[in-house]
């Protein structure tokens, strides 16, 4: 994954925040692969169920 600590403590925070902290935040795309280069990075957030 290329992605350091930092961005993913600032992805995962920051996401929470504003989706709940049940929330799952799941990364895909180009980023899962070491061997690629650049790329954004592509997120699928799930909110935490609400009663």
């Amino acid at each position: 994954m290329r992605l350091t600590t930092d961005q993913i403590n600032t992805i995962v925070k920051t996401c929470r925040a504003v989706a709940g902290t049940s929330a799952l935040v799941w990364l895909y795309g180009s980023r899962l692969d070491d061997t690629c280069h650049g790329g954004d990075i592509d997120l699928l957030i799930e909110p935490a169920a609400t009663q």
